[in-house]
Formats: structure tokens, C-alpha cells, sequence
């Protein structure tokens, strides 16, 4: 502290020291010691006398008396806006020229320009483009059709003639050009009170100038009472009126112009207004003179370009150019093309011997063409040698380039320019075919090493021809190049390089050479012999054979069977014989059979007999049983008799019944039979007694008590061809003949003469043919409806069996269309073409009456199905069916058919695809004079606002509001008292009239007293007499104050002189005292350095002494003061915090290992140290932490320079989607281990479930330590360590920022450790005040808002 002290008090008396060589500074010159230039334009030479006699600046600030011509500003450097020297006023007399020495604002404007710059054009509505210079308003009027005070209203529809400005009143046919509108109209006279506007006469202002004085460019003009005449007094613009020729002539082709709206030359006497191009003279620039440089003439008229040029010069696009100096002969070149006449000299080639000959050229000889005549130097080739041989060994041919002795390891070809494969063995191919010369590198092979050994070579070599493995392969591989994999099921997984045998066994359930042969399922342990694949032990229940692929009888008793003959071991089931048990036993009951005699062991079956029950019941047995012994049935079946049922009743039995004993028959006997068996027939009778034979049925055709009666002829015949009728009452059995119908078929058809049959049904007589095209019916007596397609109908309903005929629907096709239908649909009457107009199913809805009737399609208004109209809409609708209105803003109404965009322009003061957005903020012309399709206005924007269409506003800060391109872009600088890009910050307050440049913040017009440096924020020192002192180095005006200054006042120029000899007589010994203070201070910080390299304890021990009151935190705020930001504070300080008495040492009580210092340049000495009031430390026990900064110099690396970061920000904001690119390209999610963040313990510290500190970049912070009672021990809390806070690194320095999640309830406590333990002295907040409804960060933050 004694040792920084020493070097502050050496560097004040340095100061005091300087301040005493201070003196009055002569013309031209500022500054405390003189050392700064005025201005070059403020006032000098004879213009000093209008300013008092004083010329150039003051001493103190530089600020200048005052101003040269056109230019303002407290030093005089900024220039007026051009437009202020336009006006006629400024050109012809020169006495308005110039704008407001504070302010800028221009003394007066032409008559087309207005604003406090004159930068704002009059309106085009403005007749004459004329304008009142304050406010735009039009002072000559409007043009026609509009009205307001910048004419930017137009007129009433219903205006045939215009109307008045002021009040957009119609004006009448008459009085439309009164001077003062139409107030100034005597309508009942129809005069003008007032006069006319410029460019009309006559009472009532409807003659125009250039018809009453036959000259078509006249504007203005004056009615000679007197003599009877009109005459021109003004013509249009750039013509001026001739008066001694009485007409108007143009303006001289001589005159300058600059690039507006303003005349180049003056109306009534045609002078120039901006002068004479070069080669023009004159007051009106029509006098020629040809004036250009070594040109002997010009071309007529034309003082710029040059016809013919003086010896040693040639033309050049009208402009004399100089012979070239290395002509042979000097000053010898033809006139028009420059060409040396004698040619060039050595080393130079061209028409005009401009070229030089290339230094690749053998002596630097060339011809006129550049081409190299001795051949070329070194390794190069070409007609010119500008070509480099490449990878030649040693030259090329100079023609192709083609190496002459062969190419440079690692390349081949002609050219030497194919690079040999990287894989190459020393990188040597053949020059000629490319093929590698010394073999390949290992991993590689083919004539061009150009193929990779397999990858499973063992140690990767492999044959440098073929490729093939020249070892073993890796496990699990075989074959020549070891590309082919070892089954999957050899075990282990290797095999034979050759073949890819498997070497050992085979995995359960596999077997062969290569183990690709499954075991047999039947296997019971899943594992077979790997030779052959038998199974290696017991068969699995019910199965047997080597393999156990044989399945035992389902017949054994038991689960299992001889494993080599399949025998059932267990004997059979019942029922079942046979070594396999595969034969049944017949005829027995479930107790079964023996399995080798077969003979039954219980009882037969039923339909069983004999000893072996092998003998089968007689089928003619009921329920198929007999007796077990005899085979007799108990029961015979029916048709069946006798003992065992064996024998058949007689076919002539009725039923086939007989008597189970006898045989006779138990039912009578069948027709047409009698007696006691049956086997007599009757004799006529189809029926008889089946005792007597006596008749009881007719014969065929016979009916009747006796059969005497015959049948009906009518009925129809039976299959044999016979008559045949009921044998009692005689109705016919069967149909009836064609013709005749009824039970006894007795009654004659009745059929229509449209049946096409003659036969009908036997019980309806309904005809039972169809009935003939057009009726039908039963008897085909009803005719079909006229309007069935081809008179056609259904026989039973008389539905029309097709379409009906055009107009008609319904089944009978009775019902018409409706009439808006020209045809309809059979079953429901949907329309299936509409008359004209109309649509819909039923054709019952019109077409819109918005369709167009132009381009019709075959007189189809609109679409049958959708209404759509065919051929588009009616001018002033859109959509489909033409049903929705183009917007009103359309102009003439037009839109387009499909979206209802307008398809033309919009009308006034709209814009947009449907002209739906209003134009605003537009200035100097009307609201609607924007772009249609996007808005922008055309005239610029009013001011406040910016961009293309004028809707963004400026930022409040910027001059006049007015600002370009972004908000922040103030075009004219910004009001007073604020600076920067944006104009959004403040000069400090001790800048005199609260001005500063608006771009650093540095004070253009001085300090207030008492302050000095570029931004007045220094106080000066309390011993200068009023605390008065210079405002840039903050030395004393008067060195000494109260008491001391006595005797020292300056008098007069001879004192000063003294004061001058003394401070250049001290000089020498001041910069001695520098030296030697200079070179103190580095040895004690490098002893300090060394102290803290050592582990010195006074470095993170803090002293009762060490108070940090006095230091200004501002300055360390706002750093960018220093060096005009050369310096940037860095503060990377780690260390460990345990208490260890009274000092910050680590638990082991060595100095911290992990504390980092960086040797950086010291901070300039205008700048203070930076302070750590305003930050509270207020852990209970631990002194507050010392303060070490560092700093550091930029190292030159890519990156924004400060100046250029506006700009920078302004080109990302017009370059598409370049900050979403920026932030795309940032790595996203987690990348590393985060395991500590997870621990139990710790996961209720971390505010999200994504957001983790790493485990190698976290801060770890000192344990919390619980002490013991006695204070003997401690024992450290469990996970105490960790919070969610990470370093980064800085510009320079590793781990100079720490990043930490906003704090917590559950980690509050820790963060305030962690800002201690750290000794942070800047907390930079960086999240929402509020996130996910709730408060966040409000722990160190005392006060809200």
C-alpha cells in the first residue's frame, strides 16, 4: 500500500510540474500546451474582420470564432446541406447562402424544396412544384383535381372543374383560375377579384399566357392595358424569356446542373444558376473555348471532348492520352490508336507498349504480341512462360508442358499433374500407366494400392496382387480374404481359413462340419451327435429310432416303446393287437383282445356272434344284435323274416310288411294285387279285393261306380300319353288342353287378341304367354304409357321396362320434367340437362346473374352440377359462381376471378392484392401516393417513421425524428444532450450546453467549470484556483489557490515568457523523475508478482488497513472510457476459502494451487482502479475478500470491432434468416456427464430438468463444515459442493465468467457462497423477471424497479 502510494504521489507531481509551463497559444492553434490545430474552416483571412477581428478558435476548447462559408458546427466541421446555396436569393446575391452556425438549418431554400434543410420536395400536385419553405404547404396552388394544403386531397367525384384548396368547394366552369381560389370568385359577374394564378388572364382567368402571346412555353405573363397587348414575362422551366427578342429561349447547353427539380438557369435572364461546365464562359455559359490539356481542337459545342490532340498525345474517347514512354521512339505514336510508331523498346510489347514482357521471359525479351522470343526462365512454359511447369524433375516442353525428364516422386502422367496413390509405398508410382513401383503400404493392394486389405486380415496385410490374407483371419472369419463369416453356430464362433469348418464343437442344436445342420427336434435334450446328428440320449415319451424322429403307436400302453423297433413294451390299449398294437380287435368288448392271438377277453360287441365274436349279425336283424352263440335275431327289421332274419318279404306286400315267422303278408297286399301272399293280380281293375279280386279303381280316360264314364277329352294327358280324370267325380288330374282352363277344363280361354298365346293358367285363365309389344295385363287388355322408350312395359305392372322418352319420368313414365329441365332421370326426375340459366338436380336453382354472358359455352350459362359459371364472372365479381363483389378499393372494380385480388391497380390511398390496406405515413405528396402491390411510399416518410412503406417509427432520440433503414438509424444525428448509433444515451451533464458528439459522447463545446476530459467527467483538483483547469489534460489555468498563490499572478507577454523558459528549463528534469518513478513501480510489481507466484499469505490475507472506500465503481462500469476500449477488465481470480486463523488458506494449510494470475499491461493512468462498494458481502465470519483486477490488451484476433457493430447488427437484420442461422449453428442439448447434478441429493437444486452442470466445468464450491461442541472437529454436509453454475472462458483468460442458474429457494444460501467464496464482483441478470407464473431472482435485488 506504501509502495502504490509512493507511485501516486510521484505521478501528481507531475501534473503540478506540467501545469506550470501552460501559455497563451498564437493563431491558428489550441490546447493547453498549444499542441492543436484549428479548424480549417473557421473563419480566416479578410473574413476575420466581420467576426470582431478575432479569427481562428479559442484556446481553451478549439471551438471557433466562427464559421467559413456553408459550414457549421462549435468547431466548424460539419457542412450545410447543399440545397441551401440553391435559392435564387443565395445565387444572385449571395447574401442568404449558408445555414444556422448551431443548428444547420438552412438560411433559405429554392422554391421547390422546404424543411429546416431544405432536403423535403414540394409536392408534384403543387403547381410549379412551389412550396412554403416551413411547411410544405402549396403557395401557388394545386394542380388540377386536387385540394389541401400540400394538395394531397383530391376533389369531390362531382368536381367537373376542380375545386377550391382551402375548402374543396367545385369549381365552376369559370373562376377555376383565380388567384386565392374560389373566395376570390365573383360568381354573380363571373370575375376574378384577385387576379389569376401564373399562366392565365382576363377577367375571369380563363385565357392562358401562351395562346394571348403565341408562344406555346410561356407561363406567365403581363396584359399591357395601355398599348392593347399580352406579353410574356416568364417561360417555362429551362427556357428563360429573351426580351429584346420578345420570345423564350432555352437554356444554354453550358450551364451546370445539379441533378433536381430546380432550373439550371435563371427565367428572366437565362444566367446560369450553378455556373459553367468546363469549356463554357459567360454569365448565360454560350461562349465555347476549348480548354482541354494537350488538344490542339475540340469537337464543336462540345468543350469536353476532344477532336485532334498535339504531337506525343492520341485520342482517347475524346480525351488526349500521353505516347506511351516506351515507345523506341519517344513521343512517336499514331494520333488515333496510340500505336508506337517504331515499335516498342526491350521488355515492353503492345500497340501502345503498355504491356511489360513477363519476367519469366529468358532476358525479358518478347515480340509485340507478348511472346516470349528467347524462350522461357526455369521451370515454366507457354508462348508467354506463364504457365509453371508442374512437378517436373527438372523443365517442361515449352509448348505443351510436358516434363522432359520425367515427373517428381508422387506424381505421373505426361503433365506430371496426376498425384500418385496416397497409399503407395514411399509414394513412387510408374510415370507412365500410374501403377505403384515399390509395392503398397501396408492395408493396402491392386496395381494402384488403391484397395484396402479386408478388414478382417489378421494384423491387416494382405497380398499387394490378389488381396488375399496373407495370415489368418480375425475370429469369426474364414476364406481367402477372410470376407466370409463362421457360422453363427460353431463353438466357440471360429473356423478353418480354408472351407470354414468349424474347429471345435457345434452350440446345442446343431451338428455337421459347419454346424449348419439342426438336431432333429425329437431330441429330448436339444444335443445330437455332431458327425452324424443322432440323438446323444433317451428318446423323448412316445418316440423312438436313432434320430427319435419315429413316433410310437398311439395304440401303446404307457408313454413309451423300444427305442430301435418301436414294439409297445407296455402292451396295447384295449381293443388294439399286434407288436405295435396296430391291428383292432373285431367283435369285443372294451376289455379287448390278446395282443398276440387276438381272441376276445370280455364279451362280443353287439353285431357280433361266434367264439372270436368275428361272425357279423344278419343285416336284416333290428339294432344289429343277435345271439351271441346261434346268431338269431330277436327282431326282425321290416321287409325281413325267419329265425336269424335272413329272408325278404314279397315286393306284393303293401309296404313290403310280412308276418316275422310266416312270411305272409301283415298288411295287405299293393295295388293291383290279392290273395294270402299277394301273387295274384286283378284283371281290369287298377284296385280289387285282396281277398276276392273284386274291382275297386278305374282304369285311365274312366270314371264312375262301374268306370263306365269317360274322361273330359279336354283334360290333359298323363305321361303315357293317356286321358286321365278323377276315377270317383272325374275332374282332371293334370293340366288342361291350349285353349280351355277350369277343374273339369270345360271353360274356353277368353284371351285378347294382343295375348301371344292361345293357352291360359288352368285355375285364372290368365294368359300364360307374354302379350305382344305396347300392352298388358292378365289378358294383355291394357295398353303401355305412350312415353316408354320403345312402347315397351313390364307384362304384370306396365312399368316401362326402359328410359322414358325426353321430359318424362316415374315406372309408367307419366310424369313430366320440370319445365326448367330439358331432359330428367327415369326413376326420381333428377335433371340431367338444365335449360339455360339454370342448375341443380332439378335444374331449379338459376345461375348467378354475375355471370359473364360473353363466353358462354354452347349458351351453357353455369355449370349443371356446381353452378360454377362456364364462361367466368361479370366485371366486379369473383369466386366460382361469380357470387362474391370485388372490393370497392379495386380499381375500376377489376379483380381476379379465382383469389378476388385486385388485378389491376388500387384506388387513392390503398394498396395490397385486394387493396385492403390504407397507405400512411407518406410524405411530402397525397396519402395514396404509395406502390400498389407493396405499399412503399414513393416520396419518402413523414417524419418519425422509417422503411419501405413508412410504418416503423424512429427512435424518440433521433434529430428531427428522422431516421433511415432501421429505427436506430438517425439520419440527421440526434437532439442535444444525446449521443450513440441509437441516440438512446446521454451526454454527461457536465458537458457545457449539454452537447456531445453524437457518435463517441465526447463534449463538442467544452466542460462546465470545474470538469474536465473528453467527456467532462473528471473532476478538476481541488487546489486549482476556482476549480478552474484545462479540459483535456485537467491541469491547473492557475496552478495555485488561497495562500499559495500569492505572488504568482502572470502580468504581461514577458511573464509568460518566463513561465514558458521555466517549464522548458524543469523539462528535462521532469522527464528524468518519469523515468526513474516509471521504473520503481515495474520493480515493485514484479515483486509483488513474485510474492503471489511464491504463495505469499498477504495476497489473500485482507489487512484492517486495506479500506476499498475512495475507488469510483463507475469507471469500472464504464470501461470503455480507456484507451477508447483498448483495455477490457478481467477478473479471473479462484481460490479456496477455509478460515484458518484469520487468513483464507486451504484445509491443508497450503496456498491455494488452483489461483490464477496472468501478467497483463498496466491500465492507462488517467483511469482509477475499479471498486466493489456497492456490492454487500455479508457471510457471518469471513472478512470481506481482497481485490486483485486484471487486465488485457486485444490480441488481434477475427471478430466485430466495436465501431462496427451498428453496422454489422444492420447488415444481419437485411441478410434472410442470418441470427436464426447464427443461433442454428450453436450445439444443442446436453453434450457431457452431468452426474453429480443427479445425485440424490442435488437434483432439488437444479430450477429445470434439462439444464445441468457439467461435471467438468462446474464450480465446486467449499463444503459446509458442521464443528463439534468442543470445536476439536468437523464433519462436512453431504453434497454441499455442488451448485447448477458453470465457468467459461473468457477473451483471454480461461474461466473468466461463470454462468449460474437464476437462484433458487433451496440453493439461495449457496449462490451467496459461491459469490463469496469467488470473490464475484459483477452480477449480470440475464433471465425474466417472471417465468412460469412465478417470481424469479428477488434475492439480491433490495429494491423493485
Amino acid at each position: 500500500m506504501e509502495r502504490l502510494l509512493i507511485c501516486f504521489l510521484s505521478l501528481f507531481g507531475i501534473i503540478l510540474l506540467i501545469g506550470f509551463s501552460k501559455a497563451t497559444c498564437g493563431y491558428g492553434v489550441w490546447g493547453g500546451s498549444c499542441q492543436y490545430n484549428c479548424s480549417t474552416t473557421c473563419y480566416n483571412g479578410n473574413e476575420c474582420s466581420t467576426n470582431s477581428g478575432k479569427c481562428g478558435c479559442e484556446q481553451l476548447h478549439g471551438n471557433c470564432y466562427g464559421c467559413a462559408k456553408n459550414y457549421f458546427g462549435d468547431v466548424c466541421n460539419k457542412a450545410c446541406n447543399q440545397n441551401c446555396s440553391l435559392s435564387d436569393q443565395c445565387v444572385l446575391s449571395g447574401l442568404s447562402c449558408g445555414c444556422d452556425r448551431q443548428l444547420g438549418y438552412c438560411n433559405s431554400c429554392p422554391k421547390t424544396l422546404w424543411g429546416n434543410y431544405c432536403d423535403r420536395s414540394c409536392s408534384i400536385r403543387c403547381i410549379n412544384f412551389e412550396c412554403d419553405r416551413s411547411t410544405g404547404q402549396c403557395t401557388t396552388g394545386c394542380t388540377k383535381g386536387y385540394y389541401g394544403s400540400d394538395c394531397s386531397s383530391a376533389c369531390p367525384i362531382s368536381c367537373q372543374y376542380g375545386c377550391d384548396q382551402q375548402t374543396s368547394g367545385c369549381f365552376p366552369s369559370y373562376c377555376v383560375n383565380c388567384n386565392g381560389g374560389l373566395p376570390k370568385c365573383d360568381l354573380s359577374n363571373r370575375k376574378c377579384l384577385d387576379g389569376c394564378i401564373d399562366g392565365f388572364y382576363g377577367s375571369s382567368c380563363d385565357k392562358t399566357c401562351s395562346v394571348a402571346t403565341n408562344n406555346t412555353l410561356c407561363t406567365k405573363c403581363d396584359a399591357l392595358v395601355s398599348v392593347g397587348i399580352t406579353v410574356c414575362s416568364e417561360c417555362q422551366p429551362e427556357y428563360y424569356y429573351d426580351g429584346v427578342l420578345g420570345n423564350c429561349k432555352t437554356c444554354s447547353t453550358g450551364c451546370k446542373t445539379n441533378n433536381t427539380n430546380i432550373a439550371k438557369c435563371f427565367p428572366n435572364t437565362g444566367n446560369c444558376r450553378f455556373g459553367c461546365s468546363s469549356g463554357w464562359s459567360g454569365l448565360r455559359c454560350d461562349t465555347f473555348t476549348c480548354s482541354l490539356a494537350n488538344c490542339e481542337s475540340c469537337v464543336a459545342n462540345q468543350p469536353t471532348v476532344c477532336e485532334r490532340c498535339q504531337t506525343g498525345w492520341y485520342l482517347d474517347s475524346g480525351q488526349c492520352v500521353k505516347c506511351s514512354v516506351n515507345c523506341v521512339t519517344l513521343n512517336s505514336c499514331d494520333q488515333t490508336s496510340g500505336t508506337c510508331t517504331g515499335g516498342c523498346k526491350t521488355g515492353w510489347y503492345g500497340n501502345t507498349c503498355k504491356d511489360n514482357c513477363t519476367t519469366n521471359c529468358n532476358q525479358g525479351e518478347c515480340d509485340s504480341n507478348g511472346i516470349c522470343s528467347s524462350g522461357c526462365n526455369g521451370k515454366r512454359y507457354g508462348q508467354k512462360c506463364d504457365l509453371q511447369c508442374p512437378n517436373c524433375l527438372t523443365t517442361c516442353n515449352r509448348n505443351t508442358g510436358l516434363c522432359d525428364a520425367g515427373c517428381v516422386d508422387g506424381y505421373h502422367g505426361n503433365d506430371c499433374l496426376q498425384p500418385c496413390n496416397s497409399n503407395c509405398l514411399n509414394n513412387k508410382c510408374s510415370q507412365l500407366d500410374s501403377k505403384c513401383s515399390s509395392g503398397c503400404k501396408q492395408g493396402f493392394y491392386g496395381d494402384f494400392c488403391q484397395l484396402p486389405c479386408g478388414s478382417n486380415c489378421d494384423s491387416n496385410n494382405c497380398n499387394s496382387v490378389t488381396g488375399a490374407c496373407s495370415g489368418n483371419c480375425l475370429p469369426g472369419k474364414y476364406g481367402d480374404y477372410c470376407d466370409l463369416d463362421c457360422s453363427a453356430n460353431c463353438s466357440p464362433k471360429t473356423c478353418l481359413k480354408v472351407g470354414g469348418a468349424c474347429t471345435l464343437n457345434c452350440v446345442d442344436g446343431y451338428h455337421g462340419s459347419h454346424c449348419s445342420r439342426t438336431c432333429p427336434s425329437s431330441c429330448s435334450t436339444n444335443q445330437c451327435n455332431k458327425a452324424d446328428g443322432t440323438c446323444s440320449g433317451n428318446c423323448p415319451n412316445m418316440k423312438f429310432g436313432t434320430r427319435c424322429e419315429l413316433s410310437c403307436s398311439s395304440n401303446c400302453k404307457g408313454t413309451s416303446c423300444d427305442r430301435t423297433s418301436g414294439r409297445c413294451v407296455g402292451g396295447c390299449k384295449a381293443g388294439y393287437y399286434g407288436d405295435s398294437c396296430e391291428k383292432i380287435c373285431t367283435g369285443c368288448d372294451n376289455s379287448g383282445c390278446d395282443q398276440t392271438t387276438a381272441v376276445c377277453i370280455g364279451k362280443c360287441i353287439d353285431g357280433f356272434y361266434g367264439n372270436n365274436c368275428n361272425t357279423t349279425c344278419s343285416m336284416g336283424c333290428l339294432s344289429s344284435s343277435c345271439d351271441k352263440q346261434t346268431g338269431k335275431c330277436s327282431i326282425c327289421k321290416q321287409g325281413y323274416y325267419g329265425n336269424t332274419c335272413s329272408n325278404t318279404c314279397s315286393n306284393n306286400c303293401k309296404f313290403s310288411r310280412c308276418n316275422q315267422t310266416t312270411g305272409l303278408c301283415s298288411e295287405g297286399c299293393a295295388p293291383g294285387k290279392f290273395g294270402q301272399l299277394c301273387d295274384n293280380s286283378c284283371s281290369a281293375c287298377t284296385l280289387c279285393n285282396q281277398t276276392t279280386g273284386t274291382c275297386e279303381g278305374c282304369a285311365p280316360g274312366k270314371y264312375g261306380l262301374n268306370c263306365q264314364s269317360n274322361c273330359n277329352t279336354n283334360c290333359g294327358l298323363s305321361p303315357s300319353g293317356q286321358v286321365i280324370c278323377d276315377g270317383i267325380d272325374g275332374y282332371c288330374l293334370n293340366s288342361c288342353k291350349d285353349g280351355w282352363y277350369g277343374t273339369y277344363c270345360d271353360i274356353p280361354c277368353n284371351n285378347n287378341i294382343h295375348c301371344i298365346t292361345t293357352s291360359c293358367e288352368r285355375l285364372t285363365g290368365r294368359c300364360s304367354g307374354n302379350c305382344v309389344t305396347g300392352w298388358y295385363g292378365a289378358t294383355c287388355n291394357l295398353r303401355c304409357s305412350g312415353n316408354c322408350f320403345g312402347n315397351l312395359c313390364d307384362r304384370d305392372s306396365g312399368e316401362c321396362i326402359y328410359n322414358c322418352t325426353s321430359g318424362f319420368y316415374g315406372t309408367q313414365c307419366k310424369t313430366p320434367c320440370v319445365n326448367t329441365c330439358t331432359d330428367c332421370e327415369r326413376l326420381f326426375g333428377t335433371c340431367s340437362t338444365c335449360q339455360p340459366g339454370y342448375y341443380g338436380q332439378t335444374c331449379q336453382s338459376p345461375c348467378s346473374s354475375h355471370c359473364s354472358m360473353s363466353s358462354t359455352v354452347g349458351n351453357v350459362v353455369c355449370n349443371k352440377l356446381t353452378g360454377i359459371c362456364n364462361g367466368g364472372c361479370a366485371n366486379g365479381w369473383y369466386g366460382q359462381s361469380c357470387t362474391n363483389e370485388c372490393s370497392q378499393t379495386c380499381f375500376n372494380n377489376e379483380c381476379d376471378i379465382d383469389s378476388g385480388k385486385c388485378s389491376q391497380q388500387c384506388v387513392v390511398d390503398k394498396y395490397g392484392e385486394y387493396c385492403e390496406n390504407s397507405c400512411t405515413n407518406c410524405a411530402g405528396t397525397s396519402r395514396g401516393n404509395c406502390n400498389h402491390g407493396n405499399g412503399n411510399c414513393l416520396f419518402g416518410c413523414d417524419d418519425g417513421y422509417f422503411g419501405n412503406s413508412c410504418t416503423q417509427s424512429c427512435y424518440p432520440g433521433c434529430k428531427n425524428k428522422k431516421c433511415i433503414y432501421s429505427a436506430n438509424n438517425c439520419s440527421y444525428g440526434c437532439e442535444n444532450g444525446l449521443y450513440g448509433f441509437s441516440c438512446t444515451e446521454s451526454c454527461n451533464t457536465n458537458c457545457l450546453n449539454n452537447m456531445c458528439d453524437q457518435k463517441t459522447g465526447f463534449c463538442t463545446s467544452g466542460c462546465k467549470p470545474g470538469w474536465f476530459g473528453q467527456k467532462c467527467k473528471y473532476a478538476c483538483p481541488v487546489s486549482c484556483s476556482g476549480s478552474v483547469c484545462d479540459q483535456v489534460t485537467g491541469s491547473c489555468v492557475d496552478v495555485c489557490a488561497g495562500s499559495d498563490c500569492q505572488g504568482t499572478t502572470i502580468e504581461d507577454d514577458t511573464e509568460v515568457d518566463i513561465a514558458i523558459v521555466i517549464g522548458a528549463t524543469i523539462g528535462g528534469a521532469v522527464v528524468l523523475l518519469i523515468i526513474m518513478i516509471i521504473v520503481c513501480c515495474h520493480c515493485l510489481r514484479n515483486k509483488d508478482r513474485h510474492d503471489r507466484k511464491n504463495g505469499s499469505d498477504d495476497v489473500l490475507t485482507p489487512h484492517s488497513d486495506d479500506s476499498l472506500e475512495g475507488i469510483d465503481n463507475h469507471h469500472f462500469a464504464s470501461y470503455d472510457e480507456i484507451k477508447k476500449d483498448d483495455w477490457v477488465m478481467r477478473n479471473t481470480i479462484r481460490y479456496d476459502t477455509s478460515k484458518q486463523n484469520g487468513t483464507l488458506k486451504p484445509r491443508g494449510g497450503e496456498a491455494d494451487a488452483h489461483t490464477d494470475y496472468y501478467d497483463f499491461p498496466p491500465p492507462p493512468p488517467e483511469e482509477t482502479v475499479a471498486d466493489i462498494n456497492s456490492i454487500s458481502f455479508t457471510t457471518e465470519g469471513l472478512p470481506p475478500p481482497p481485490l486483485t483486477v486484471h487486465f488485457s490488451d486485444f490480441d488481434g484476433r477475427e471478430g466485430i470491432q466495436v465501431e462496427m457493430l451498428p453496422q454489422y447488427v444492420e447488415y444481419m437484420l437485411h441478410k434472410d434468416n442470418a441470427f436464426e442461422s447464427e443461433y442454428d449453428g450453436l450445439p444443442h442439448g446436453l453434450k457431457h456427464q452431468y452426474d453429480v447434478a443427479l445425485r440424490p441429493g442435488n437434483k432439488r437444486k437444479n430450477r429445470y430438468k434439462n439444464i445441468y452442470a457439467y461435471d467438468h466445468s462446474r464450480v465446486v464450491l467449499q463444503p459446509e463444515v458442521i464443528d463439534s461442541e468442543d470445536g476439536s472437529s468437523y464433519t462436512t454436509v453431504d453434497n454441499s459442493d455442488y451448485i447448477n453454475a458453470s465457468y467459461f472462458d473468457g477473451y483471454q483468460d480461461p474461466r473468466a465468467y461463470i454462468a449460474c442458474q437464476g437462484p433458487t429457494d433451496e440453493m439461495v444460501d449457496d449462490f451467496w457462497r459461491m459469490v463469496w467464496q469467488l470473490r464475484i464482483q459483477n452480477i449480470v441478470m440475464l433471465t425474466n423477471l417472471i417465468e412460469l407464473g412465478g417470481d424469479v431472482e428477488d434475492y439480491y435485488q433490495e429494491e423493485v424497479n
